[in-house]
């Protein structure tokens, strides 16, 4: 399930970190200032075409503003057979 609260989080401290405001992030994804500022706090949602707007002029991955995985690998896990599996950055599976 996606945290809207935890995904704002993520997006103000990755537009911080490339020294951007509300304001420039808003002008460069082409919606308001106060926009960005309800979803950085978590008081609206957003289509996933901002949502891609945003990762694309952040740099960011999606994985890591939605679910808060760092980039490189991920982990899919069985839970009917009880098995876990990781893939690194290179696509391929490593135990």
């Amino acid at each position: 399930m996606i945290d809207i609260f935890d995904l704002g989080l993520r997006i103000r401290n990755v537009r911080k970190a490339h020294n951007l405001t509300q304001e420039q992030l808003a002008e460069k994804i082409k919606v308001s200032p106060h926009y960005v500022y309800e979803l950085e706090h978590g008081y609206k949602s957003m289509s996933i075409y901002t949502l891609a707007n945003i990762a694309t002029v952040l740099d960011a991955p999606l994985d890591f503003l939605v679910f808060g995985k760092e980039p490189g690998s991920y982990t899919v896990t069985d839970e009917g057979a009880g098995t876990q599996e990781t893939f690194g950055e290179d696509g391929f599976l490593h135990e």
